[in-house]
Parts: structure tokens; sequence; C-alpha cells
């Protein structure tokens, strides 16, 4: 009896090593994107919150996110662009066993895409769970955010988008080739401005050497009627990419990820749109 209970603290032991492990490079990462963007990490062997925790379960399968208030103001937080049934929670807390729920959505205004608003605090750190169903579901999943200073005030825009390799397809024969490098296999995500201002979009996080490129067109526009915006490969001497350009609101913007080569992976597409 004992021995089986020694087993067991020993393994309960590992398990919160491994999170502690997967918590502080999912930090690392978030520290890494682009201005305004939100970190993502898969907690892969996470098996949902403590029984301590109030408010609604994750499932091991959730992408989590940190969100760092700069300062105080009105955040809205959707899952649109995503095609999976989601979830959406946000949280407040020192670490992932003890977190205090701040909001939940399920299906916002009928649709399979979630949404919450909520009042922020400057320094405060808040960690957002997105969870798909079924739990095992894994598509393109988007996390867009709006900050707003005041509530009447005019929003700043940004998000992150974390898309599986098994979406990255091979490219069409008249697919424009982004910043001009042939990839084997792309994917594409497509986003429309709610504002004028600078697009920003980068891969940091993606595991593989991306090139990425960012276009304008009509709502169903063939890829060959696309107008190109900007486009990069390896920015700062880096294997990820990065691009910035200005946009018109109400416009819709293709934004394409290619392997270089032959190359493909898992991305993290971050982007923003401001002043």
């Amino acid at each position: 009896m004992r021995f089986c209970s020694t087993q067991k603290i020993i393994r309960v032991a590992v398990a919160v090593l491994g999170l502690m492990v997967a918590v502080e490079q999912g930090r690392g990462q978030s520290q890494s994107v682009s201005a305004g963007a939100l970190g993502t990490q898969v907690l892969k062997s996470f098996q949902g919150l403590s029984p301590s925790t109030t408010g609604h379960v994750a499932s091991a399968s959730a992408i989590w996110s940190t969100y760092d208030a700069p300062k105080s103001g009105v955040l809205q937080l959707d899952t649109s662009g995503t095609a999976a049934d989601t979830t959406l929670a946000v949280y407040t807390g020192a670490n992932l066993f003890s977190l205090k729920e701040v909001a939940y959505n399920d299906d916002a205004a009928g649709a399979k895409t979630s949404l919450v608003k909520i009042k922020v605090e400057q320094g405060t750190t808040y960690r957002v769970a997105i969870d798909q169903k079924p739990a095992s579901t894994r598509n393109v999943v988007a996390l867009n955010r709006a900050f707003l200073e005041i509530e009447s005030g005019p929003a700043a825009y940004s998000g992150t988008v974390t898309i599986p390799s098994a979406t990255m397809i091979k490219a069409q024969a008249d697919a424009p080739q982004p910043a001009g490098v042939d990839c084997e296999f792309v994917t594409w995500h497509k986003i429309k401005t709610h504002r004028d201002g600078t697009f920003t979009a980068d891969t940091t996080g993606s595991a593989f050497n991306t090139v990425l490129a960012v276009y304008s067109g009509a709502e169903g526009a063939a890829q060959k009627d696309l107008k190109l915006l900007a486009s990069n490969d390896d920015h700062d001497g880096k294997t990820t990419s990065k691009v910035s350009c200005q946009v018109k609101a109400d416009t819709w913007l293709f934004i394409q990820i290619g392997g270089k080569g032959k190359a493909r992976g898992n991305s993290i597409l971050n982007y923003s749109l401001g002043n």
C-alpha cells in the first residue's frame, strides 16, 4: 500500500515538473512574438485544471495564451476565423493550478465561435484557454483581440492563429509565390480589417522555415487576382518572416504562409492592426 502511494506521489511530481517547464517555455515564446500579439502555448500533457480551480475546466487539448495588460481598459477576445466549434475562457491566477475564472463563452451570438469582453487592469496577467469540441479536434484556431482604453475609443486589434501542419497543402499551379520564393506547401488565412492603420504580421514560433506574404482582394477572389501588399523571407536573419503594410478599413487581407522549398510544419501567425 505504501509502495503504491509512493508511486502515485512520484507520478504527480513528474507531471507537475513537466507542466512547470512547459509554462516557462510558453512564457519565453510569449515575450518573443510581435508587439501586441498573444503568445500561444500548447500543453499536450496537461489533463485539465486542478479541482481547486473555479469555473469551467479546460481539456488536455486546450490551447493556452497569456495576456499582460499594459494599461487598464476593455479587452475583447474572440475566435472568429476558426472553423471548429470553440469555447473560450479567461482566468487570473499565479499559475495554472490556482486560477479564477473571469469570463467564459460558448457559441457567441448563435455561432460556433466564441467571444468574451472584460475589463482589464494594468499589470495583471490574464490566462486564456481556447478549447475545441470535441476535445480531440485539431483545426486552425484563431484568437483575435481588440483593446480599448475607453469603451467608446478606437480599438487596436491583434491576434494569434495556430495552424497545424496537416492543413498545409500543395500550392496551386497559378498561386503567387510569397517573396518570389518557391514553396511546395502553403496555407492561407483571411482577415477583414476593422480600421485604417498599419497591419503587421509575423510567423514567430513556427516550427519550420517560413515565407510570408499579405495580399488584398475581394472576399471570394481567386488567388491569381490578389494584389500583393507585402512579403518577406528570413526576417532579421531568422527562418521566420515578418511583414508590415498600410491598409484601409473593411479590406479583406489574404495571408499566405509557405514552407521554403519543401518545408512544412506547425505554423503560428501573429498579427496586429494599429495606428
